[in-house]
């Protein structure tokens, strides 16, 4: 199954799928859609490259590096379709050996044969940008950086915290698999206190000497030294707190005409003042208050309707 592009289209790879009896399925031109799978597979391996490319700050012209990089990872991932086994297991049979993977774009000093360097006196390595594993050959397959040229190497010290691509050239943290990641701030948990510490790592409070009297030869006399006040850390000023905000609006009176205790009056105010009044002790003829149980009667208010 494909589509009708040309790569798919000749004499000789139509006899092969002939002798083998492989039927040829091709989708309509110009419709991806009914050859979802291998579209979906093309999306999934270019993320793939992409996203080891841009990490390593690799130009665009090195995605031919990446894509055969991604597909080589690929191939070698346990898939929840195949039973959690890989696509190299099922072609060859055994379990892949993934120990010689390495980060894309990393750093690496690749040591050089004799007869690859300028003289006897030449560096014996030289820094390179690790691009993958050439089909069909044991080694790792570098660019050089002083000329761009591809250099095939089986001995190197990979640096994979370094990416020499990038523009700043920063060491990147790097954590293996089930090891517990390093905080740049510091260790989460408090080193432990020694039982025993030596004379020289105990930290003594701070001796002040206090100042001699000084004493007047002439008459034999001690002179009291000035008192100088001990010395204290300079503390921040601290700013008082903002005062409450307050409304400057004018608080206008509700008025009723009419009202017997006055047009001007708040009636709030007027309800306030008698209950005031009822709530005040009032004594008898003969000076005695009246008992407690009357006290907190309320006062009938004057009014038009106290008749």
């Amino acid at each position: 199954m494909s589509d009708s592009g040309g790569e798919y289209k000749s004499k000789e790879f139509d006899e092969i799928l002939k002798k083998e009896g492989i039927k040829v399925l091709q989708s309509v031109p110009h419709t991806p859609q009914q050859n979802g799978h291998a579209e979906r597979f093309n999306r999934t391996l270019m993320d793939k490259a992409q996203a080891i490319r841009l990490d390593a700050c690799l130009p665009q012209s090195w995605w031919e590096f990446a894509v055969n990089c991604a597909l080589h990872a690929y191939n070698r991932t346990p898939m929840r379709r195949l039973g959690w086994r890989t696509p190299y297991e099922l072609v060859n049979g055994k379990v892949p050996d993934i120990g010689y993977f390495r980060v894309f774009g990393c750093g690496a000093y690749v040591y050089l044969p004799e007869d690859v360097r300028a003289n006897k006196l030449a560096p014996k390595s030289e820094l390179m940008v690790f691009l993958g594993y050439p089909e069909g050959i044991k080694g790792y397959l570098f660019m050089r950086l002083h000329n761009n040229s591809l250099f095939v190497g089986a001995t190197a010290l990979f640096d994979e915290t370094f990416m020499p691509k990038c523009p700043t050239a920063d060491r990147r943290g790097f954590t293996p698999i089930s090891e517990q990641p390093i905080d740049d701030n510091g260790p989460t948990e408090a080193p432990p206190i020694p039982e025993e510490a030596d004379d020289d790592s105990v930290d003594f409070p701070e001796h002040h000497q206090s100042p001699s009297p000084k004493r007047d030869l002439s008459n034999n006399k001690e002179i009291d030294p000035p008192s100088t006040p001990p010395r204290q850390q300079q503390q921040p000023p601290v700013e008082p707190p903002p005062a409450p905000w307050k409304s400057g609006r004018t608080r206008n009176v509700l008025t009723r005409p009419g009202n017997i205790y006055g047009d001007t009056r708040n009636p709030t105010d007027i309800l306030n003042e008698g209950r005031r009044r009822a709530l005040r002790p009032t004594t008898g003829s003969k000076g005695r208050s009246q008992p407690p149980d009357q006290l907190g009667q309320q006062q009938p208010v004057p009014g038009p309707s106290s008749a």
